[in-house]
């Protein structure tokens, strides 16, 4: 009996060290380093193949560009969709129309990520011109199928930046879990 209760306290010990530890860790890696000094290391088979997010098809290009890039969401270590920029999100009473509020946010090069930085990347996704095996994506989005076949233009998107940091979403009707498709890589702005 006096072995199984110095066990569990040398066991409690050492988690409890394990978590101190961990804990520490966890809050150095939320402080933000100098871009010279951010690495991202990712192992896998193959080398990614596509730098740019609006064509990228292969699984390894899309993680070093999910990696690299930050979009309205992102999914996280769970699997569930967090906000990326996103500071808050309303939805229309009807359900067909979001309505983002921007988180502010610069690229390394200093160059602000706004409203209409979504809003371009948005348009050329939906281009028929720019021919991204996304483009699918954005048929719910208001003119978008239009837009994928070359019928309208992109500006017709239904998407439009209010302000700077406030982003509009219209889609052709409600649908439920279009945050989840937000968070692809397909949708990652890139200048």
């Amino acid at each position: 009996m006096k072995r199984f209760f110095i066990g569990a306290a040398l066991l409690g010990s050492v988690l409890i060290l394990f978590f101190v530890i961990w804990y520490g860790q966890r809050e150095q890696a939320r402080e933000l380093v100098p871009p010279e000094e951010q690495i991202v290391t990712i192992h896998g088979e193959m080398l990614p193949e596509q730098p740019n997010t609006l064509l990228a098809i292969d699984p390894s290009s899309q993680t070093v560009l999910s990696h690299i890039y930050e979009g309205l969401y992102r999914f996280g270590a769970d699997g569930e969709i967090e906000p990326g920029l996103v500071e808050t999100m309303t939805r229309s009473e009807d359900g067909a129309t979001y309505t983002f509020t921007l988180k502010e946010s610069q690229t390394v090069n200093g160059n602000r990520v706004t409203a209409e930085t979504f809003v371009e990347h948005f348009r050329m996704l939906a281009d028929d011109d720019t021919n991204s095996p996304f483009s699918f994506l954005l048929e719910d989005v208001l003119n978008g199928k239009a837009i994928s076949l070359g019928t309208k233009e992109p500006e017709t998107l239904g998407v439009k930046a209010v302000d700077a940091q406030t982003l509009e979403l219209t889609l052709e009707r409600p649908l439920e879990g279009f945050e989840q498709i937000l968070a692809m890589p397909a949708f990652l702005p890139r200048r």
